[in-house]
């Protein structure tokens, strides 16, 4: 980040939950406010919550309303220290995983990787591709398009 900010580039904080509880959710949340530091964000404090696709991952065996509340604990915690949060995630843990009425007053930064997106609900930044080149960085990088403002 220091590095990004010195150069001018725009910075958000990016967090990959297993939260389990509302509670977790804001333990989280606290964990990534108290290494902030002095950095000042250009862009929001984004929760990742996906399906890590492993037998033994401790988010596994939750309801909809569980995984819909340890991103709220997140999210809330978040919003309520004074900064923007946002949600990211895929198509398959949106649909079957989170409450929509409960994420949405948040924005999205949905990933598909595909030509077009085919979500039918807004979202802030689409992530288009995790094979993408960008000049001095070696390796395949995730690319991304901000779709509308993120308020």
């Amino acid at each position: 980040m220091t590095g990004a900010t010195e150069n001018g580039v725009p910075v958000g904080v990016y967090f990959f939950s297993q939260a389990t509880s509302y509670e977790e959710g804001v333990a989280e949340a606290n964990f990534v406010l108290s290494n902030l530091g002095d950095y000042n964000l250009s862009y929001p404090i984004v929760l990742d919550r996906e399906d890590p696709m492993v037998e033994d991952a401790r988010t596994n065996d939750l309801s909809v309303e569980q995984h819909t509340e340890a991103a709220r604990g997140f999210l809330e915690t978040i919003r309520a220290a004074g900064y923007q949060a946002m949600m990211y995630t895929n198509r398959m843990y949106y649909a079957l995983y989170l409450n929509l009425d409960t994420i949405y007053q948040y924005p999205i930064w949905y990933a598909q990787y595909a030509d077009e997106p085919d979500w039918p609900y807004e979202f802030n930044i689409w992530q288009y591709t995790e094979s993408g080149e960008v000049p001095g960085i070696s390796g395949p990088v995730d690319l991304n398009l901000q779709m509308k403002p993120i308020e």
